[in-house]
């Protein structure tokens, strides 16, 4: 599975400490940019669906503090990861990307930061102004255990 979220940063206001902040409790660090996210397994019947990936920061050149961009690999379809996200895409001009769902901020600093540094990516982005309207595109990503059964 290549599934990859990745959640850009606008400015130097988002440290290390606030983006693992957000991901706490669940975080675990594997080196100084290479995080462990593990929401826990769940069972169901004789399957196991593993809830866990792989977080990664990147540092702005200037600051090992600074954080220029978050990529989470593999992503797990548990629901808090989805509120860590939105936490920080909400109060922190970031927007987040992904293979299968627009470009999407809930931040207004955020596209007033787009729209002048960078037009294109500013017109593609999305401002939503709810967890419930950011989460309608992971929906798709929920695994529906009845499913596993069928097959």
């Amino acid at each position: 599975m290549g599934i990859e979220y990745s959640i850009i940063a606008m400015d130097d206001s988002v440290t290390q400490d606030i983006v693992l902040n957000a991901f706490s409790p669940y975080c675990t660090k594997k080196d100084d940019e290479e995080y462990l996210l593990d929401y826990g397994d769940e069972v169901y019947e004789d399957m196991i669906i593993c809830n866990h990936c792989t977080l990664y920061l990147s540092f702005k050149e200037s600051s090992k503090e600074i954080i220029e961009s978050i990529e989470i690999i593999k992503p797990s379809d548990h629901p808090a990861l989805e509120k860590a996200i939105f936490l920080l895409i909400h109060e922190h001009p970031m927007f987040i990307a992904g293979p299968d769902f627009p470009l999407m901020t809930a931040n207004k600093k955020c596209m007033d930061l787009l729209k002048v540094e960078d037009i294109e990516t500013y017109e593609d982005t999305e401002l939503v102004s709810s967890f419930d309207e950011f989460s309608k595109p992971f929906n798709w990503l929920r695994i529906d255990i009845n499913d596993l059964k069928a097959v």
